[in-house]
């Protein structure tokens, strides 16, 4: 009897199209510094960026899927380009085919509550979560581009090194966009997924007799967390801190945790 738990969980679903667009942009329009476009069709945040096909272990550079608009530039005598299953794929930067990669919006969301009291000390909690979706970390990425003077990521420890290396996750450190960048590539996408600890108390209630005495008709005392951990696609990446799917540096900041104590007192 001297227990009680209580367990809450809600879930929302959302999705969204683009039903129509003025005259004349029936190729959609560019918007969130051309990651995104708008087309008809599509979500509003959707993001529309280079393809990538694969890593070439020789040299370190991506593959991409050949734009067939690209004016014939297609030689199969150039190394620059190659054929897999039938697919046309190019090192050529300026001519990787740009095509929608994923929705900014995840369509999953909710929070998961819980409240256990014994006696008169009650531990409450709420977690966050969202499911799905992907995210540009302009942040990250500017961490990744490989400028010899710049600060990097940790991960560009991952990047190609000589030729056959098959370990590498990521190309060969440069200062061109020539196939050895990733910024503006599929690949750059992450998971936008999360689930969060978004607030923890723990509340302890003096007993009526207590409060009684000091002529009060209540009094508690609190110990407060907030956003004391997230778990999502990278160490640092908080995915609360964007609707739309872009992360910016100079935009956006992650959710401080914060720990707080407190008294309350009825009268």
């Amino acid at each position: 009897k001297d227990w009680l738990w209580n367990v809450g969980l809600n879930l929302s679903w959302q999705q969204n199209r683009i039903t129509s667009l003025p005259p004349g942009n029936e190729q959609g329009i560019p918007t969130a510094g051309n990651q995104q476009r708008l087309q008809v069709g599509h979500s509003i945040y959707e993001f529309h960026l280079r393809q990538t096909a694969g890593l070439d272990a020789s040299d370190g550079r991506y593959w991409f899927v050949y734009d067939e608009s690209k004016n014939n530039t297609y030689d199969d005598n150039n190394t620059e380009y190659s054929t897999v299953n039938g697919q046309k794929l190019t090192k050529n930067y300026a001519e990787a085919l740009r095509d929608f990669s994923g929705d900014g919006i995840s369509p999953i969301s909710g929070a998961v509550t819980s409240s256990l009291t014994w006696k008169n000390l009650s531990l409450d909690l709420l977690f966050t979560y969202r499911i799905g979706g992907v995210a540009m970390d302009n942040t990250y990425n500017s961490l990744m581009g490989g400028g010899w003077s710049s600060p990097m990521h940790n991960d560009m420890a991952n990047s190609w090194r000589f030729p056959g290396d098959t370990a590498a996750t990521l190309p060969y450190m440069n200062q061109r966009n020539d196939g050895g960048s990733q910024h503006f590539n599929d690949v750059a996408l992450l998971d936008n997924s999360f689930f969060a600890l978004q607030n923890v108390t723990l509340t302890y209630n003096f007993p009526k007799k207590i409060a009684n005495k000091l002529t009060l008709k209540g009094l508690s005392i609190y110990a407060s967390g907030e956003n004391l951990f997230q778990v999502s696609a990278l160490k640092g990446y908080d995915a609360q801190a964007s609707f739309n799917g872009i992360i910016d540096n100079d935009t956006y900041f992650g959710s401080f945790a914060t720990v707080s104590f407190g008294i309350n007192v009825s009268f």
